[in-house]
């Protein structure tokens, strides 16, 4: 790919908008927040910011946006769920764009793992009010780099009340070994583009000689690109929403 020397030049300057940031919180009100948008909706400063800062040639930037966040009354299952993935997206965009290189896209992706590890736990655990479901095995295949996305699925579910094991850089035999070992009650596998047709079904069809009954569940950016691709591997459901990914967790003796 050509780099556009005009982008790359600004990149030095990648870094957080201090001016910004300070003044919406103090319009915000210091966390009373009057007027804001869905909560599933990003707000588009935080979300510049927040990828700034995770791209900025000093670490403690994301730390300064995450307080500036906090303090304008956005909570941190908001962070998890919706401001992580945005910049992850903007991250993938921008590489493909040419105007992040492979180096700080990977800077980016592991300052986003370490910022969801800083979050409170509540991101990742279920209210007492929550019913227990059954148990959930996400995967990711072996050789995908796609890691963040599963990670906050597989805390999404156990917020959700499943009892959700996460399974990276998994191959075939690692996964029927995995599904012997757990007898979970859906497995879910999470892929991208870049994973190829054999290796999709080749997991699906471990799955289904270890155990025939148990749903499976495909998701990830694979299914923006090709829509009929859960009938290819021979999986059983689409899932681009954790909460809809949730029914298929119920333990199969009671269904």
């Amino acid at each position: 790919m050509q780099r556009n020397a005009e982008k790359t030049a600004t990149l030095p300057a990648r870094g957080v908008d201090r001016f910004a940031l300070k003044a919406l919180s103090m319009v915000s009100g210091g966390g009373r927040v009057t007027t804001r948008p869905a909560a599933n909706t990003p707000r588009p400063l935080f979300a510049e910011q927040l990828c700034r800062s995770v791209t900025s040639a000093d670490p403690a930037d994301v730390d300064e946006v995450l307080a500036v966040m906090r303090k304008a009354g956005v909570r941190d299952t908001e962070i998890s769920d919706h401001y992580i993935p945005a910049v992850a997206r903007q991250l993938g965009a921008d590489w493909c764009d040419d105007i992040l290189d492979f180096t700080r896209v990977s800077i980016g992706s592991a300052r986003l793992q370490g910022l969801l590890r800083r979050l409170d736990p509540m991101w990742c655990t279920p209210h007492e009010t929550v019913p227990t479901l059954g148990t959930a095995l996400v995967v990711v295949p072996h050789g995908a780099q796609h890691m963040l996305g599963a990670t906050i699925f597989a805390g999404q579910l156990r917020r959700g009340g499943a009892n959700t094991v996460l399974e990276l850089d998994t191959t075939a035999s690692q996964l029927a070994a995995c599904l012997e070992k757990l007898r979970p009650d859906a497995l879910m596998i999470s892929a991208s583009p870049s994973e190829s047709l054999e290796t999709l079904q080749e997991l699906v069809q471990v799955a289904r000689e270890t155990t025939a009954e148990m749903p499976i569940a495909l998701g990830g950016s694979v299914l923006d690109h090709q829509e009929d691709i859960c009938e290819m591997i021979g999986a059983d459901h689409a899932m681009r929403d954790w909460t809809q990914a949730l029914t298929l967790c119920r333990p199969r003796a009671a269904q």
